[in-house]
């Protein structure tokens, strides 16, 4: 079984900063998550909220900012002075940081504005820094799976779910959904669910499990990857 940093080690270190990132790969990590949208004008960065206020020293929507603006702000104090000075940071700066051959799970935030913008961009840098086989695209928006899917025919999606849907692989056939794995929250994992999911061809991997005991069931119910915020876990 895999275990994914979830926004890198970030019970460690600021969330989906490169710090964290690195530390999670330090820390044993297997692989990366993050997540991304995109700034006013139209970068893709790499932050979770919608507004910068929790882990910045700032205040606003990441929409309303430009890159440069958003680069301006300290992302790393507001967890621990010595991350001072960090930033927040590209997609492009990601991929340019972490190895080749590192899995890296790009999660697209689900703002409407940005649907059928951000997919191609993600996808461009992708293939511009040759990660197609290193990188699993997720979302909670399957619109954005559907639209990333229409543009590349390789790459790995992963479908996020926050329900318990009855029979996913139902779901992800009648909409069309081609993916490679099902990411569903920890609490409804079950080993019937992962026995299933095989069973139909996808991969399981759940967010985000940080207490060992629900790691090692996850570990006997055969799931492949789980995204954690402590990569020491198992």
């Amino acid at each position: 079984m895999l275990v994914i940093g979830h926004r890198g080690a970030s019970a460690h270190g600021p969330e989906n900063t490169i710090a964290a990132f690195k530390m999670a790969l330090e820390k044993g990590c297997s692989g990366i998550e993050l997540d991304v949208q995109l700034s006013k004008d139209e970068e893709v960065i790499v932050f979770h909220d919608y507004v910068v206020d929790r882990t910045t020293n700032g205040s606003g929507y990441v929409k309303d900012m430009t890159l440069k603006e958003l680069k301006s702000l300290d992302t790393g104090t507001w967890f621990d002075e010595s991350f001072v000075g960090e930033r927040i940071p590209t997609l492009e700066e990601v991929l340019q940081a972490i190895p080749k051959g590192v899995l890296i799970n790009i999660e697209i935030k689900n703002l409407l504005i940005h649907q059928g913008k951000i997919e191609k961009k993600v996808l461009d840098l992708v293939i511009k820094y040759d990660r197609m086989k290193d990188v699993i695209i997720s979302s909670f928006d399957h619109y954005v799976l559907k639209n990333i899917r229409d543009l590349n025919k390789e790459i790995k999606i992963g479908l996020l779910i926050y329900a318990n849907i009855i029979e996913p692989w139902s779901y992800i056939r009648i909409h069309n959904l081609d993916v490679y794995s099902i990411h569903p929250t920890e609490e409804y994992l079950s080993k019937g669910f992962v026995k299933d999911a095989h069973a139909h061809g996808y991969k399981v991997f759940s967010y985000t499990i940080n207490c060992p005991d629900r790691a090692k069931e996850a570990y006997e119910m055969g799931v492949d990857a789980i995204f954690s915020n402590y990569p020491e876990i198992i």
